[in-house]
């Protein structure tokens, strides 16, 4: 069991041949498994409550049709020897409908944890939506309230493995390199109007 390890989960897609890596940093929080067990639990929580939720919004629906997420892929932070490219259930493809907006505006959402300071402070960019989610230069409003219903529920996920099944859970982190420490997120914030997304190609960057 491996109660407190950190992973870096990086959901790589792409848009007609181009990458897209979106990255989060999850935390064991309860563990009835080896890391090998934990890697496949982070897994399949990060595909079946974000990426596909069957119990409310979910990625897929935020995103347009154009884009394939193809893999997950995991990695310790304590030892990036350590991981797991999961693909069960993958590739999927995003459900949105309509003219999809340039590859490169996308919604910026800010983690916010209990200190203050670059490094205890995340944000990540969602993928791709369409060119009807943006009036008058801003994300409709019924698109935010969806985004920020999945950054609350994915704040903490989990799964069952094994046989019988034991529940891994897992926190959601904003992780510092610099200071080799994570911190609980407590908040997060969308912005109304699009950023510009630096594109990550895979193997490239974080």
């Amino acid at each position: 069991m491996a109660v407190g390890d950190v992973y870096r989960v990086a959901v790589e897609a792409d848009i007609a041949g181009s990458d897209y890596i979106h990255v989060l940093y999850y935390e064991t929080t309860v563990s009835v498994g080896d890391k090998a067990s934990e890697m496949v639990g982070l897994g399949e929580s990060v595909r079946e409550d974000y990426i596909d939720s069957l119990a409310g919004e979910d990625l897929r629906s935020m995103t347009h049709s154009s884009v394939s997420f193809n893999q997950i892929k995991i990695r310790d932070i304590s030892d990036p020897q350590i991981g797991l490219d999961f693909v069960d259930g993958l590739p999927l493809q995003g459900s949105r409908q309509g003219d999809r907006l340039s590859q490169q505006l996308c919604m910026l959402v800010l983690l916010k944890t209990a200190k203050i300071g670059r490094s205890f402070q995340g944000r990540n960019s969602l993928f791709v939506g369409t060119q009807d989610d943006l009036i008058s230069g801003s994300f409709v409003q019924g698109l935010r309230s969806d985004v920020d219903v999945l950054m609350d529920s994915i704040l903490v996920i989990g799964t069952a493995i094994g046989n019988p099944p034991g529940l891994h859970v897992f926190k959601r982190v904003v992780y510092s390199s610099l200071l080799s420490s994570s911190e609980d997120i407590i908040d997060t914030v969308n912005f109304g109007g699009p950023r510009t997304q630096r594109r990550r190609r895979a193997g490239v960057g974080s």
